[in-house]
């Protein structure tokens, strides 16, 4: 991570969290796969995810605003850097680090980041840019709600993933055509925790499917193509609440997405 002082400038809306100290925010932002930037000091916390910022302005120590952006540190080079110009080359981290889809670059130019994002999965045909990411209305996955997702998967993996307010993936949706298995699993503290698979495959690449998640009271419950394919029990203690950000990435064509109920 590197420190600056600083604001976004251009960005989409953050995911803030409360009342937590600024070294405890740019923790949480090196945590989360997904988070580039941390913003803010030790009363107020924004964290922004892959693709939601665009620039950063540098700023005056006096206006105690913050920004920590994460980059890549090379295996040759273990050291901070010593300067905050220039440009930094990252990507994004995914899930136990087997293979990475997106990167991103940071420049500084003047008193201006900026930063600059390459998907490595070609999305041409879908009607959504991926990756895709909505804060859920009323600002969050209600109790009885449902996630539907009409699209198209690929021969390669996709994910479909739903954050807390700080970043954390309580339920990760990993279709992976190369072994046949639906990995269901969450992240939290920095680690995944025990994954589940069972109920095979029940996708085909190019064919349409209907992926339907449901918050019930006890498990979010999944529907392919309006059949029952499983329940992932709660691993989070209000579900009515804590599930704030859907992520669609990687390889599915996407026709529709709606949240309902």
């Amino acid at each position: 991570m590197i420190v600056s002082w600083g604001r976004p400038t251009e960005m989409s809306p953050g995911s803030t969290v409360d009342q937590v100290l600024w070294d405890t925010c740019v923790k949480y932002c090196y945590n989360s796969m997904y988070c580039v930037l941390a913003y803010g000091n030790d009363s107020s916390c924004t964290l922004f995810d892959f693709g939601d910022v665009s620039t950063v302005e540098k700023l005056d120590p006096e206006e105690n605003l913050k920004v920590a952006m994460k980059i890549n540190n090379s295996t040759a080079d273990t050291t901070c850097p010593t300067s905050i110009s220039g440009s930094f080359p990252s990507k994004m981290r995914s899930m136990w680090e087997t293979f990475t889809n997106s990167n991103y670059n940071i420049t500084f130019t003047g008193d201006l980041w900026k930063f600059s994002y390459q998907d490595k999965v070609t999305q041409a045909g879908s009607n959504y840019a991926l990756p895709y990411t909505i804060i859920f209305p009323d600002g969050h996955f209600k109790l009885k709600q449902s996630i539907v997702l009409i699209g198209y998967p690929s021969e390669q993996r996709w994910f479909l993933n739903i954050e807390s307010s700080i970043g954390e993936v309580l339920f990760h949706f990993n279709p992976r055509p190369e072994v046949n298995e639906v990995v269901r699993s969450t992240h939290r503290n920095g680690v995944w925790e025990m994954y589940e698979s069972s109920g095979g495959y029940p996708f085909t690449a190019g064919q349409q499917f209907n992926l339907t998640i449901t918050n019930s009271i006890s498990d979010l419950q999944m529907y392919i193509n309006q059949v029952w394919f499983a329940d992932y029990r709660h691993r989070t203690p209000n579900p009515a609440e804590d599930y704030v950000k859907l992520w669609v990435q990687v390889a599915v064509y996407v026709d529709s997405l709606e949240i309902l109920g």
